[in-house]
């Protein structure tokens, strides 16, 4: 899938990661708010594996195998606010979507998912997006609501890593099929 340099809205930039968004990207991976319904290893979650992390991510921009995932940075600052991304998915392409805890609650995750599944429609022949949504994840819920995704169905999923590992995660399979 094509990786955009970078796709802008009204409040907004996605863009590429860059090593810049390390000490945003740490301060994510360590508020267990953020990533309670996250499979992130302890490892995952310090400096030294998130540094690993972005740069894998970052390195793989220009292989054969690239990863979408993308940098929501405030348009103006160019601050660092969350994460967006696409990733392959047997009946469609999963979208994800994250913010930091101080930047929910303004409609900027629903804004930058939307920009993306408009990527998504216009760059690719995906013909459908799908969104795992954890039941006790609430905003998540109402993002993939707003964006016009409905219910498709429960789904559980045992985290294979990660201090959740344990845990089996029950949720919800929101779809969205291709716009006419």
């Amino acid at each position: 899938m094509n990786v955009p340099h970078h796709i802008l809205t009204p409040r907004l930039r996605l863009r590429r990661h860059t090593p810049a968004d390390l000490d945003s990207f740490v301060e994510f991976l360590a508020d267990d708010d953020s990533t309670r319904y996250m499979p992130f290893t302890a490892e995952q979650k310090t400096r030294a594996g998130a540094e690993q992390m972005l740069a894998w991510v970052i390195a793989s921009y220009e292989s054969q195998d690239p990863i979408c995932s993308l940098t929501i940075a405030d348009r103006e600052t160019d601050e660092y606010l969350g994460s967006c991304g696409l990733s392959p998915d047997p009946d469609g392409v999963e979208l994800y979507y994250t913010l930091l805890t101080r930047h929910r609650g303004r409609g900027l995750a629903t804004e930058a998912a939307a920009a993306l599944l408009q990527h998504l429609w216009t760059e690719t022949d995906a013909h459908r997006a799908v969104a795992h949504v954890v039941v006790d994840n609430e905003p998540s819920i109402r993002v993939a609501r707003r964006l016009g995704f409905v219910d498709a169905g429960p789904i559980e999923r045992t985290a294979a890593t990660g201090d959740i590992e344990h845990l089996t995660l029950r949720g919800r399979r929101m779809i969205l099929n291709r716009p006419e």
